[in-house]
């Protein structure tokens, strides 16, 4: 079935954009189908949202730690696959030792 983001919106209380203002931070587009010009939301989607608008986040007293750069994330992971290849090998050639 499913409900419209000015239906949800009225139901919890906020507007329609603060609704879809967190299909996106919730990343829900997938569950969100469009029929002319109104939106609907599968009870998934709004289920996540009224979870998320009635137990939002509480702001850590820590300072949030930036993502890594798209080039630092693809280095490292690379690193890292490098380093499980080798450890790959070292059991292959203790494995090919046993038999």
């Amino acid at each position: 079935m499913g409900i419209t983001k000015r239906e949800i919106a009225s139901e919890l209380g906020v507007s329609k954009r603060t609704i879809a203002n967190y299909i996106g931070k919730l990343g829900l587009g997938n569950h969100v189908s469009r029929n002319g010009n109104t939106d609907i939301l599968d009870d998934f989607a709004a289920a996540a949202i009224a979870d998320a608008l009635k137990n939002p986040e509480k702001p850590s007293r820590q300072p949030a730690v930036a993502a890594p750069a798209p080039d630092s994330l693809a280095d490292s992971l690379a690193a890292q696959l490098e380093i499980e290849r080798s450890r790959n090998a070292e059991l292959m050639e203790a494995l090919a030792v046993e038999r």
